[in-house]
């Protein structure tokens, strides 16, 4: 497992811009006062490379994540989560694989209504390294 590359988008844009870098075995970031300091509403991904030394399917789990999550494989998506668990098919293929994690926030951030200042917002992004387990043969 390598280094996490976080980058952002905002709405309507296709670009992504480099957000944070978070070392293996480092602390993922708690994105919540940079995404109201900018007014955030668009998508976040988290990218890594994983080595795989035959083809196989894994399972990846998010611990803690927020809104939600998809997960593409090698530029594929293998599913879409809206609520824990946070559980998807992870097919390595032999050598290097791109796993990119992209969240989709709400627009709480950007338009607050009145009511949203009484609403105890969750950390915002990944709070928690993605964990890798064997799929079920």
């Amino acid at each position: 497992r390598g280094p996490w590359e976080v980058t952002f988008s905002e709405v309507g844009e296709t670009v992504y811009r480099p957000l944070s870098r978070v070392e293996e075995g480092a602390s993922f970031p708690d994105l919540t006062d940079w995404a109201v300091e900018r007014q955030f509403c668009g998508t976040l991904r988290y990218e890594t490379k994983i080595d795989s030394a035959k083809s196989c399917t894994e399972i990846l789990r998010l611990p803690a994540a927020v809104d939600a999550a998809e997960v593409f494989v090698n530029g594929e998506s293998v599913g879409k989560r809206i609520g824990a668990p946070y559980c998807y098919p992870l097919p390595l293929r032999e050598g290097e694989n791109t796993v990119e994690i992209v969240l989709s926030t709400t627009p709480v951030y950007l338009t607050p209504d009145p009511r949203s200042a009484f609403t105890i917002l969750p950390p915002l992004g990944i709070a928690e390294p993605p964990l890798r387990c064997r799929a079920a043969e």
